[in-house]
């Protein structure tokens, strides 16, 4: 068997290929969700997958029709069907799974690995109790804590720290050491920073320390031997005219750069004519000198330049050490363990080939088939590990597949590595992971209009052969193909109008075009590079808002954008806050006073803030000035408050500290619907589609002279065995490192390359890109620029089917277009709408969440806030209100949920089994009684497939999509019956639920139900209050009345 390699574009369906594959396996064998192993790198898209997987099932059980696509793709033909057989095994699988759900192995490939270690440990008895610790922040912060005690105790650590210090107050840095150390902490979960931590230990220090103070010793000798020239130039200068010395004094003191060539050796002093004889031994002096030191400069300063960039890190690197020392004794003290640290513990054990066959034999043997998404983002580690298990798979007759695309490796930061995808992609049959493989290009587009498609495929075929040296396959469109279109706008500054500022009011002319064309706000994405531009545009629009000066609001939401600080009220928070630490804090005081407009600040010398908690404090000041209670920020300020006020500390000083530090900029997720406008960075859209896709700030760096990195040393007897570097740096040392130079700066232009490539596909209409026009200096780079835009601007004045726009409204702007202009709003977009609300509202896989919300007075009874609870919560709550006062009701409630557990007479023990055994005995007879009313009506016999509270969405309705939930839905054919069940202190009212019912009917017709019946089923109970002897368990239900009610409906003519 070989390895099956598909290669996804955007928009190719991956996602469908990869269900397909796993569908084969279940209609062949419904038991063979035991033996696939498929594994994706998010939670999220792991619920996502087998989500899909079950809901494909239950289409295939239940509603063939609406699985066609997947069924063809499995066939291999149009309108092809499936056998009873395979009918029969989907139902199989169906069920098996969701009884056996733990055996579903779709999960995360951190979750596999977890499996492997677990199952591992309990083979040879050591115990898999231990806990797994995901976010490892508290441990390093501890750490970091740590390392300031021993500083007091440890002399060279002590020298250590001080050195980091003055290092960073040198560059202009933060000296804040701990907040510091916290942050650059992070990179200990790089691979190349945890190995070189495996190779050091507390030992190591000394060495290091050692060996960096003789490499600075070096250093300082050659800056000693350079001053000396330079002294002895200044000398000899004393001894010549005035004119002449200032010559001297202009190329020696004040600085002169050595050319390579070194052309001017010999020639760089020049006589000064009319004292060529007085100063002639003077000047030959001097260009002896000169050249001496230019020959002692270059036979030197390549050594001392490698010295300094690899030891100029190397205490950072001796703190990174003890921190992670530190951290692994701590886990250890307290039976936890890392989970970043799984792959890379297995990755010994691979290694070391004895112990491959007992590491994965249990799990191993289990396994047939594996598949593996988003490929271009494994790392060689976690695929050195699956590696062995995909051999074996194969071996045994087993199918492998990955899905991938190298196009959109955007996660080389988190170690992800599209090289490993292409090399089995490009070499099927000769690649160094010893793997035959199979290509499957999936080369259609069933996201994107066809005039985008056909610009992303030109573009990015020229930038990939431009920048990473390879071509890519172009992408054929499925839909709309002469529809969609792309526009780019470069802005420059005009009269006292900036770039930014032109920038975002482009920004907001595209958003209002779109609106205009009738594209809602919800249809709209606005995609950026960095967390900052989406905080400084959500800004802006959620200023416009506030302006009232727009028809629309905006309304933007963001998972990025929005700082706790940027919020007003909570401003009003910190401020009082500080002032009643400082009241001679007179910033504070004078905004207070002028922006939040509080004239009675004076009153904030009553608050003592030693007799109340932070928190209490924080209450009482929202209370007494009138702050939101219910504005989303208040209210995650006061969760952020709480919880530090539990993990750290109640000292208000402190925590204006944190706040300064850290907590100012911690985001506040406001959630999306459809009237906000998201504001996405590119990473977190990636797998996301768009009708309208807006990027603005499209002019980052391809390669950033800022960027540091950690690389290997080459000198294998150095104690440093790693150091941090930027790619100039690189340049200026020894052959071997320019090389690594090279492939760095190589990487990262990719890396920027295939982030334009995940922005510029996930739009399916219209395309609109904002940039900053490129300087003259970019321009001159020719087809190696430093700017995105620059790359892009130069293809479109290359590019003979795009068309430049003037502008003759504003100046400052160059605008290009491709495609086909939209006048208007696709007339497809209502339809799909609707068909697509419609479809799906039978399949129990498809539901959304719904929210209903209640109100709950806060503990100072002043505002309320809004909560979402689920139905069952609710009516949880409900029935607790119901026992003060109606016991009838209780019971009612408690029968109608038992109910919804029943499909045919033969599940009444299961749902019963849910109750306590002397609730029980008083339901069963109840229900029982029930059934034997409508035996008649065939409504529990297996007649019918039977849906239970499941929900029918109204798309006619255009303000807010209506849910409605019948309690049983019974399908025949065409024919559909809706029962609703109500228990009732009397027959008197029923006619209050024909309406409700009604409605039911009339939805379940427009779907195209031609036979529906919507029936009340009335139930009158006979409650027997316990009298003293009897508790209220063992309370008796009397004898019950019922009845059934037919209502008719009406359906709407259209």
């Amino acid at each position: 068997m070989k390895l099956k390699v598909y290669s996804a574009s955007a928009g190719s369906g991956k996602t469908f290929s990869l269900t397909v594959e796993y569908l084969k396996k279940l209609l062949k064998n419904p038991k063979a969700y035991k033996n696939v192993l498929a594994v994706t790198f998010t939670n999220k898209a792991t619920a996502e997958m087998k989500n899909r997987i079950l809901s494909l099932l239950w289409n295939i059980v239940y509603q063939t029709e609406k699985a066609q696509a997947e069924i063809d793709a499995i066939k291999g033909e149009k309108n092809a069907s499936l056998s009873e057989q395979e009918k029969a095994n989907a139902a199989l699988a169906l069920t098996g799974i969701l009884h056996d759900y733990n055996h579903f192995w779709i999960e995360t490939i951190d979750s596999f690995f977890q499996r492997v270690l677990r199952n591992m440990a309990r083979e040879i008895g050591v115990s898999s109790g231990f806990e797994l610790v995901i976010d490892d922040k508290d441990y390093r912060v501890q750490a970091v804590e740590e390392l300031k005690e021993d500083t007091q105790t440890n002399k060279k650590l002590d020298e250590c720290l001080r050195a980091y210090i003055d290092e960073r107050k040198q560059e202009g840095k933060k000296w804040n050491f701990e907040k510091d150390m916290e942050e650059f902490s992070d990179e200990l979960s790089k691979t190349i920073i945890d190995n070189a931590m495996r190779q050091m230990s507390f030992e190591t220090l000394q060495d290091i320390l050692k060996e960096t103070a003789d490499k600075e010793k070096e250093i300082q000798e050659f800056i000693d031997n350079i001053n000396q020239y330079i002294e002895q130039a200044k000398r000899l200068a004393l001894e010549a005219e005035k004119e002449y010395k200032a010559f001297v004094y202009s190329r020696f003191i004040e600085g002169y750069s050595f050319k390579e060539d070194s052309e001017g050796e010999g020639k760089i002093i020049k006589q000064s004519k009319k004292s060529e004889k007085q100063t002639k031994h003077i000047t030959d002096k001097l260009n002896e000198l000169h050249d001496q030191c230019v020959e002692y400069y270059k036979e030197n300063y390549p050594r001392v330049k490698r010295l300094r960039t690899i030891y100029s890190s190397a205490r950072k690197l001796c703190l990174l050490v003890f921190i992670y020392q530190r951290e692994h004794e701590m886990l250890r003290e307290n039976n936890s363990f890392l989970l970043r640290h799984t792959q890379r513990l297995l990755n010994q054990m691979v290694d070391s080939k004895d112990a491959v066959p007992f590491m994965y034999e249990k799990i191993g043997s289990r396994l047939q088939h594996i598949m593996i998404d988003e490929f271009q983002d494994t790392d060689s580690l976690a695929w050195n590990n699956f590696n062995l298990l995909v051999a074996e798979s194969l071996a045994s007759g087993g199918e492998c597949s990955v899905f991938g695309d190298v196009k959109q490796s955007i996660y080389r930061w988190r170690d992800g590595d599209w090289q490993i995808l292409k090399a089995l992609y490009d070499r099927p049959n000769d690649n160094k992971y010893s793997l035959p493989t199979e290509q499957l290009p999936l080369k259609d587009n069933y996201r994107t209009d066809g005039k985008i498609v056909e610009f992303n495929n030109c573009f990015f075929q020229h930038c990939f052969q431009t920048v990473a040296g390879f071509t890519i396959d172009a992408q054929t469109a499925k839909k709309n193909l002469e529809q969609g279109e792309v526009r780019f706008s470069f802005v420059d500054k005009f009269d006292t109008i900036s770039q930014n500022e032109n920038m975002l009011y482009k920004t907001v002319e595209e958003i209002d075009r779109y609106l205009a064309l009738g594209y809602s706000i919800g249809d709209i994405v606005i995609l950026v590079r960095k967390t900052s531009y989406a905080r400084e545009l959500a800004k802006y629009l959620k200023d416009l808002d506030n302006s009232g000066n727009k028809a629309h609001k905006y309304n933007p939401c963001s998972f990025d954008a929005f700082a706790l600080e940027s919020s007003s009220e909570v401003k009003k928070i910190v401020y009082l806050l500080r002032y009643i630490y400082d009241q001679k804090d007179t910033i504070s005081r004078y905004w207070l006073e002028h922006f939040a407009k509080i004239d009675n600040i004076d009153c904030l010398k009553d608050y003592n803030k030693s007799s109340i908690s932070l928190i209490d404090l924080v209450l009482c000041l929202i209370k007494d000035f009138n702050i939101d209670a219910q504005d989303t920020f208040v209210m995650a300020f006061c969760d952020k408050l709480m919880t530090y006020c539990s993990l750290q500390s109640n000292d208000l000083r402190l925590f204006l500290d944190y706040w300064k530090a850290t907590m100012s900029q911690e985001s506040v997720t406001v959630q999306k619907d459809k009237n906000t406008l998201e504001i996405q960075t590119i990473h977190k859209a990636k797998g996301l589609e768009y009708k309208v896709v807006i990027i603005p700030y499209c002019h980052w760096d391809m390669t950033s002279n800022k960027h540091k990195f950690w690389i290997e040393n080459l000198d294998e007897q150095s104690k440093v065995k790693i150091f941090e570097t930027k790619v100039k740096s690189l340049r200026q040392m020894s052959d071997g490192y320019v090389e690594l130079a090279n492939q760095e700066e190589y990487m990262e232009r990719v890396d920027n390359i295939n982030l334009l490539y995940v922005a510029f596909t996930r739009a399916k209409h219209a395309l609109s890109i904002i940039a900053k026009l490129p300087p003259q200096t970019d321009f001159r780079r020719g087809d190696t620029p430093n700017l995105v835009s620059t790359f892009i601007y130069n293809y479109l004045q290359e590019c003979q089917d795009c068309e430049r726009v003037d502008e003759s409204s504003f100046r400052g702007r160059e605008n290009f277009f491709f495609g086909k202009e939209i006048t208007e709003l696709p007339k497809t977009e209502s339809s799909n709408k609707e068909s697509q609300s419609s479809s799906d509202t039978l399949n129990p896989f498809n539901q959304k969440a719904e929210e209903l919300h209640t109100t709950v007075a806060n503990r100072l009874d002043f505002d309320k806030i809004d909560y979402a609870l689920s139905k069952q919560a609710i009516t949880y709550f409900d029935t607790l209100r119901q026992e003060k006062d109606n016991q009838a009701a209780k019971w009612g409630s408690l029968i109608h949920t038992i109910l919804s557990h029943i499909k045919t007479r033969a599940d009444i023990e299961q749902a019963l089994s849910y109750l306590p055994k002397d609730k029980a005995d008083i339901i069963r007879p109840v229900v029982e009684s029930m059934f034997e009313f409508v035996a008649e009506r065939h409504w529990f016999d297996n007649t019918y497939r039977v849906l239970t509270e499941v929900s029918i969405a109204d798309t006619s309705c255009q303000e807010k999509e209506q849910i409605k939930r019948p309690d049983r839905i019974m399908i025949k054919g065409k024919e559909a019956v809706v029962v609703d069940y109500k228990f009732v202190k009397s027959f008197d009212n029923i006619e209050n639920y024909h309406e409700q019912l009604s409605e039911y009917g009339r939805r379940l017709t427009e779907m195209g139900f031609d036979n529906v019946k919507t029936y009340i089923w009335a139930v009158k109970t006979h409650f027997e209050q316990p009298n003293e002897n009897q508790t209220e368990m063992k309370a008796l239900l009397g004898e019950i009345e019922q009845r059934v009610v037919e209502v008719g409906h009406q359906v709407n003519k259209i």
